[in-house]
């Protein structure tokens, strides 16, 4: 409080550091898995946005499916092996595929509830549909469910 911070803010700072000795603690003991548990609980707790929120689930996850210790686990994920051999099926999510590129890619459920999602604003989810709508170099397999109605982009783009 000294340095000019707010009360709340040292409150959730003093929060922190308690929080990073009984991590660093669990750690000492080899129990990985609560100190995963631990900062992915704290980690949403303070996320703001869905991207966010997504981004902490989706490393928790790749990081409870490892072995090893946290640093181990980390170290894991920055190696090269990790990028797909060239022909490699790769799933991904229209979020994830921004600035990448295949020659052969699919986009499957353009259904109406599935993109757009109800929960997402819509000029968000069409601006993520194009994005997808970009990412093939040579052919694109667009895939719906005869049941659901088609994508309201997918017929905007003319493609439906």
């Amino acid at each position: 409080m000294d340095s000019g911070l707010g009360e709340d803010a040292v409150e959730k700072y003093l929060e922190l550091a308690k929080k990073i000795c009984e991590w660093r603690s669990l750690s000492e003991r080899n129990f990985h898995a609560l100190v995963l548990d631990g900062v992915s609980e704290w980690m949403l707790r303070w996320a703001k946005s869905d991207q966010g929120k997504r981004s902490i689930t989706t490393t928790y996850d790749v990081l409870t499916r490892l072995n090893g210790t946290f640093s181990d686990r980390l170290e894991f994920l920055r190696r090269r092996n990790n990028e797909p051999a060239a022909d490699a099926v790769v799933l991904t999510t229209f979020h994830s595929s921004k600035g990448l590129e295949w020659d052969h890619t699919a986009l499957i459920r353009l259904e109406e509830t599935v993109i757009p999602d109800e929960g997402s604003p819509e000029a968000e989810e069409r601006r993520l549909f194009y994005v997808g709508l970009t990412r093939a170099r040579q052919t694109m397999l667009l895939s719906t469910a005869k049941k659901h109605p088609t994508s309201r982009f997918v017929v905007e783009s003319g493609l439906a």
